[in-house]
């Protein structure tokens, strides 16, 4: 759990997402091949 979102680095915040949404982390292996998808 992150407590100071605002300032926390990008890279801190992308890392809780894709541990905390089972759909993006089961799509790739590891961290390093994740690639945020923004809309």
């Amino acid at each position: 759990m992150i407590y100071d979102k605002q300032n926390a680095p990008k890279k801190i915040r992308e890392l809780q997402r894709w541990v905390n949404n089972k759909f993006i982390f089961r799509s790739c292996e590891r961290f390093e091949d994740y690639k945020k998808v923004t809309a």
